[in-house]
């Protein structure tokens, strides 16, 4: 994902998760409401087990990169 923060001064963010992806067709309204999510959500969705995360913008400054494994 990236979007900006601010364009004056110039913040950009991203987000990078590196891992592995399960499909689910159905159980997604459960999810939500299990959450407590203020808007529905679809039957579809994805869960990612990580294995690494990278930022940029995102409790850093906007150009510093931070970087971890998750165990």
């Amino acid at each position: 994902m990236d979007d900006l923060a601010s364009i004056d001064p110039w913040a950009p963010r991203a987000i990078e998760i590196r891992g592995r992806a399960e499909t689910h067709l159905t159980g997604g309204e459960e999810v939500g409401k299990r959450i407590n999510a203020n808007m529905p959500f679809d039957a579809a969705w994805i869960r990612i087990h990580a294995r690494r995360i990278l930022t940029r913008g995102i409790d850093t400054d906007p150009f510093d990169l931070s970087a971890r494994d998750v165990p």
